[in-house]
């Protein structure tokens, strides 16, 4: 055997070689974006439930939120103090969820439901209040103006405002 035919024969190993490496890496990173996927559907969702368990579990709270955001004037100002930082709550979340489909980590048809509910919330009379009081947020106001809100959409936040439409 010359050292021609040893040196093709390498070529081929070594190019066989990359090629089950590219694959395998492949294979990685599916799984690795699966993984990322997964683990950030999860921190939304628990970042919801910390926000929503907070409410649920206090009456008083849960009062002040709805009254908060369908007739934020009849809050005393304690408790639109305690209505701001529940709303601040849940705007820090759709900002969080924001941030993450500008990175291209949050998938824009995950982005839209929330964006909706966001849309919802800030459509509210002390949903609107708080917006106005924070520009802070503007990208995050200007990712939810015009957004439409399907008629399917759970409503029950608004109280009677949406039974009335």
């Amino acid at each position: 055997m010359n050292w021609d035919a040893v040196g093709a024969i390498a070529e081929v190993a070594g190019a066989v070689g990359v090629l089950l490496t590219l694959g395998y890496l492949a294979i990685q990173i599916r799984h690795n974006s699966a993984s990322v996927d997964a683990s950030t559907e999860d921190g939304v969702t628990s970042g919801f439930n910390d926000v929503n368990n907070v409410i649920a579990a206090d009456a008083e709270l849960a009062r002040i939120f709805t009254s908060g955001l369908e007739d934020p004037e009849s809050l005393t100002p304690e408790e639109w103090v305690r209505f701001g930082f529940l709303f601040s709550s849940f705007v820090n979340q759709y900002n969080r969820l924001l941030v993450l489909n500008q990175k291209g980590t949050f998938a824009d048809s995950r982005w839209r439901v929330y964006a909706q509910e966001l849309a919802v919330l800030v459509a509210t009379p002390g949903g609107g209040r708080w917006r106005a009081g924070n520009p802070h947020f503007a990208d995050l106001w200007t990712a939810v103006e015009g957004v439409e809100i399907p008629q399917e959409m759970d409503l029950t936040l608004l109280g009677e405002r949406a039974r009335e439409s």
